[in-house]
């Protein structure tokens, strides 16, 4: 995504991309299970809307960033 898609051609706001779980998953190379137990142990703040979860991408990108590999994330993981 471009810096210029990133802001809404009418009011120049900041549009956020989310993610669902399976597509935070594939993008960042875990397992939904991983991604649905850091969201359960509140490592990923995450949106409801109606019965539907989204993981906002800069939110991930902040975690990712903060450790120096998934395995401090996901240790219970065989990655």
């Amino acid at each position: 995504m471009t810096d210029r898609a990133k802001y809404c051609p009418c009011c120049g706001d900041y549009q956020e991309r989310y993610l669902t779980v399976d597509s935070a998953a594939k993008i960042y190379d875990i397992s939904s299970a991983g991604i649905r137990g850091m969201l359960r142990r509140r490592e990923i703040t995450y949106y409801k809307i109606g019965t539907r979860t989204r993981i906002a991408k800069s939110d991930l990108d902040n975690l990712l960033v903060k450790h120096s590999s998934v395995r401090e994330i996901v240790p219970q993981l065989d990655v």
